[in-house]
């Protein structure tokens, strides 16, 4: 970047030559002895081979630059946010305590195989913004050769300028005024021609400068360009050194913590499943206990024989004796009863006996 500077504030300097070193100045003055203002070819040729350079060079950079897709980097990592996003580490237990510990292991294993397979896709992602961050770096040095280059181009096409200017100074300021007053003086055609070719010669010359010009300004423009797309990459770079280095590893830490927090979360659910059923055994155990007791107590409380069973046992042997005794009166009036009326029976057969 401090080229770039030097390349604008000195530009004036650079077109100075007297500023120049000797060997720059012996370039300058070859560049003038090959100039023969006097062929047109000659003309439209000066400098041509370092504006190619410079109008090749500025369609390599864009090609360069069109042809790199640092678009992919963020749909890499788009993507991962959104797998990242999707990842579900949660464990739900349901079935209550028999569910709860019949399950575990299953969850559990079905949290790590996420993990496993977001692992691998992280994997990927890593290893292809490795590979982008391995060619940026090299696109950062391609862009300070690059840098060098533009410069070179810009000090030759300077060059090409300075030798313009003084052969331009020198026809306008010595070759035109001798065209000039020799016509003058001769008043001859051929001379006053010679004037007219030399002032369109010193026309298009001023042209093929002012075009050198345009050429010197766009590799002036192409210098921070370079280094704004150098710096871009640099920057990417840099984020991607960022996600590699810090977010990533950072990413894998927290699934571990997540993992860790769902395995304390698991035995927190079990141990309070084993202190509900715990506290619901020992209240169902507590009740039981309460009503055994009572009834214990009670019974032991109790005589072997309750007095109202004694009453009514007591009850049925009078009803039972005086129905004995009912039965024998009974049975004693029907014998006497009876007796009597065997005699009768007896008295009759007597009777009847006699009668014969």
């Amino acid at each position: 970047m401090e080229q770039n500077a030097v390349m604008e504030i000195n530009e004036s300097k650079d077109l100075d030559y007297l500023s120049l070193t000797p060997q720059e100045r012996s370039t300058v003055d070859n560049y003038i002895k090959t100039l023969n203002v006097n062929d047109n070819s000659s003309i439209i040729k000066f400098g041509a081979e370092s504006q190619n350079k410079i109008a090749n060079f500025s369609e390599s950079i864009l090609k360069s630059t069109m042809t790199k897709d640092s678009g992919e980097v963020g749909d890499l990592l788009i993507s991962l946010s959104g797998k990242l996003k999707g990842f579900d580490g949660t464990l739900e237990s349901k079935g209550g305590f028999l569910g709860l510990f019949n399950n575990a292991r299953k969850k559990i294993e079905n949290i790590k195989t996420k993990y496993t397979n977001l692992d691998k896709v992280i994997q990927g992602v890593e290893q292809k913004l490795i590979s982008h961050k391995n060619a940026m770096m090299k696109d950062i040095e391609m862009f300070d050769k690059l840098y060098q280059q533009n410069w070179e181009h810009y000090k030759e096409v300077c060059l090409y300028i300075i030798a313009g200017e003084k052969m331009l100074e020198k026809l306008q300021k010595e070759d035109l005024p001798q065209l000039e007053e020799k016509a003058r003086n001769s008043n001859s055609q051929v001379d006053i021609q010679a004037v007219n070719d030399m002032q369109n010669t010193i026309n298009r010359f001023s042209k093929r400068l002012y075009d050198l010009k345009i050429t010197k300004t766009i590799a002036v423009q192409t210098a921070p360009q370079i280094r704004l797309i150098q710096n871009n990459d640099m920057q990417l770079a840099d984020k991607i050194e960022s996600s590699i280095f810090t977010a990533i590893p950072l990413w894998k830490s927290q699934f571990v913590i997540a993992l860790g927090l769902n395995n304390a979360q698991q035995a927190l659910e079990a141990q309070q499943a084993v202190s509900d059923i715990t506290n619901e055994m020992l209240r169902k155990n507590s009740e039981m206990l309460k009503q055994g007791t009572i009834e214990i107590a009670k019974e032991s409380e109790r005589s072997v024989v309750d007095v109202e069973t004694l009453t009514e046992v007591n009850n049925n042997l009078i009803s039972t004796i005086d129905n004995v005794i009912e039965i024998h009166k009974q049975g004693e009036e029907k014998r006497i009863q009876g007796q009597q009326e065997l005699q009768r029976l007896e008295g009759e057969l007597k009777d009847r006996m006699l009668k014969k």
